[in-house]
């Protein structure tokens, strides 16, 4: 599915089996048509970090517990 966190006025998604994040200012730009992930990469690694860590302690993370329901 489509991953997206926010924090403050940034919002960070990733449409489903793309695997590229995109990044938006919020504040500036609420209708996302100006992906920042090139000029912001620093602050997009941090966001698409914390999806990860949630995302893995939510249990919702397709790569962190693939094939554990086969490893009974």
């Amino acid at each position: 599915g489509h991953k997206a966190v926010v924090q403050e006025n940034w919002k960070a998604v990733q449409a489903a089996n793309s695997g590229v994040w995109e990044l938006y200012d919020l504040s500036r730009d609420r209708t996302e048509c100006r992906n920042l992930a090139a000029e912001e990469a620093p602050r997009l690694k941090g966001m698409a970090d914390a999806w990860e860590v949630w995302a893995n302690w939510a249990l919702v993370n397709p790569s962190s517990h693939a094939g554990k329901a086969n490893a009974k």
